[in-house]
C-alpha cells in the first residue's frame, strides 16, 4: 500500500511539475530531517559532514533498478571512500535493513554511510525527484555538482567521486 502512495504521489508530483514547466532540482541541498534508523534520532542536513563530497540516495527497498545501482554502489564501494552518502526511502526499518543485507552488504557499517527513513513522504517535494533511483552528488559547499536517475545513469556518479 506504502508503495501504492508513493508512486501516485511521485506521478501526481511529475505531472504537476511538467506541466506548470517550473520543476527544477535544488541548486543547494535544502533543508530536511528525516529518521537515522540506526541512531533512531532525527537526522537533518545540519548534521552533514563540513568537508568533502555527499551523495544522496532516494531509493525504494523494492525497486529492480535500485536493487542494481545500489548492488553495483557496494560492490564499488572503495570508490565513495571520500564521500558521505546518504540513504533515504519512505520504507520501514525491516525493508530497509532487509535491502541493506541483500544489496549493500559492504555499505551496511560504512561510516560514511547514514540510512534514513523519510516517516512523512518529504523528499518527492523537497528534493524533485525525477524517478526511482535518485542521485544528487553534491560538493563540499553543498551545491549539486550532478543529478542522475536509474540504474544506467548511476554509473556516471564514479565519474564525479575520488
Amino acid at each position: 500500500m506504502r508503495l501504492f502512495i508513493t508512486l501516485c504521489l511521485l506521478l501526481t508530483v511529475g505531472f504537476t511539475a511538467a506541466q506548470q514547466n517550473n520543476y527544477e532540482l535544488p541548486k543547494t541541498i535544502p533543508d530536511f530531517q528525516y529518521l537515522d534508523i540506526h541512531q533512531n534520532k532525527l537526522y537533518s542536513n545540519v548534521d552533514l559532514p563540513r568537508k568533502g563530497n555527499t551523495l544522496i540516495v532516494f531509493y525504494t527497498t523494492e525497486c529492480i533498478h535500485c536493487q542494481i545501482a545500489v548492488q553495483h554502489m557496494s560492490e564499488n564501494f572503495e570508490r565513495f571512500k571520500n564521500t558521505h552518502v546518504v540513504m533515504i526511502t519512505t520504507y520501514d526499518k525491516a525493508a530497509i535493513e532487509a535491502f541493506v543485507n541483500n544489496f549493500a552488504p559492504a555499505m551496511k557499517d560504512a561510516k560514511n554511510v547514514t540510512w534514513l527513513q523519510d516517516t512523512n513522504d518529504e523528499f518527492l517535494f523537497t528534493f524533485n525527484p525525477i524517478s526511482y533511483p535518485s542521485f544528487y552528488l553534491y560538493d563540499k559547499s553543498k551545491n549539486l555538482l550532478t543529478y542522475k536517475k536509474g540504474s544506467i545513469e548511476f554509473r556516471d556518479v564514479f565519474d564525479y567521486v575520488k
